[in-house]
């Protein structure tokens, strides 16, 4: 939510259409422009943080308190990469959009992570200004060197400077990581090689950034994939056999036992199950797998 000058509380979906009258119903909740906000907000910034539209998902960021509050995705699984299995992240982002309530010295950044087990990470963005100031394609890292820059500036990438680079346009953005080092390029343009020592653990993320209180980014990303490397092995369940003792049936088994009273489940684990697990045959049928 955002609050604006004639001191009305909006949804940050609404902000524009309520400056400029150019809706009479909210974009988010479908009430009037605008409806009683609900009571949840972020850690320092507002507005609807991230929904899917036309097939992209949108992260929208309006500060309340700054400095660069914002949101990020990260995948859900963490992989392994090594000079002989690479392991690539890319993303579409296809869009940075802004509404300035402070100036053109409002800043925002929208961009990608790769991050390790512990913490460390490389976040590779586009930092945008509106008064001259260049910014441009950078990245911020924490890795435990004396020059970290988590949060601030970052670091230049001289190879994306200015032309087709600097349009808040659509762009490939792709991290390649070796276990050693990561490189980062856009559009296919190699941009810079950096330390990260990282083989296990590693996982990735895009997200959107704003600096000043009442400014608004919007950072629009698509077609996230990730490639080579290789996923941790986790270890399956597996029955191992079954044989009958004393009238029951008893199953040896690794895993998670699960039973069913249909061989279509739904399954749900065995309380107390311990391998071998012994079963006394009362039920007309019963089923059992191990995960």
């Amino acid at each position: 939510y955002f609050t604006t000058e004639d001191q009305t509380l909006v949804h940050s979906e609404c902000l524009l259409n309520y400056r400029f009258k150019t809706a009479d119903k909210c974009l988010y909740c479908r009430g009037p422009v605008c409806a009683v906000p609900a009571s949840a907000s972020g850690s320092g910034f507002s507005g609807k943080f991230k929904r899917v539209e036309n097939g992209q998902v949108v992260i929208d960021v309006t500060v309340e308190t700054p400095l660069w509050p914002g949101f990020a995705l990260f995948t859900s699984e963490t992989f392994s990469a090594s000079a002989g299995e690479p392991l690539a992240f890319e993303l579409d982002r296809t869009d940075l959009d802004f509404v300035l309530t402070t100036g053109t010295g409002s800043e925002q950044r929208t961009g990608v992570y790769v991050r390790d087990g512990s913490g460390n990470f490389i976040f590779f963005n586009d930092y945008v200004a509106h008064d001259g100031r260049n910014y441009g394609w950078r990245y911020n890292k924490s890795v435990g060197d004396d020059d970290d820059d988590p949060s601030g500036a970052g670091i230049n990438i001289p190879a994306f400077d200015g032309g087709k680079f600097d349009d808040r346009g659509a762009h490939r953005m792709k991290i390649l990581a070796n276990g050693e080092t990561v490189k980062l390029y856009l559009d296919d343009v190699f941009g810079v090689e950096i330390p990260f020592a990282a083989t296990s653990g590693i996982s990735f993320g895009f997200g959107t950034y704003c600096d000043e209180a009442g400014n608004v980014a919007i950072g629009y990303f698509d077609n996230a994939l990730v490639k080579g490397g290789s996923i941790p092995f986790v270890a399956q369940g597996n029955i191992d056999g079954y044989s009958v003792q004393d009238g029951n049936i008893v199953i040896e088994y690794t895993g998670t036992l699960k039973s069913a009273a249909e061989a279509t489940g739904p399954y749900t684990p065995v309380a107390g199950a311990a391998s071998p697990y012994s079963v006394t045959p009362a039920k007309a049928a019963e089923f059992f797998i191990a995960e």
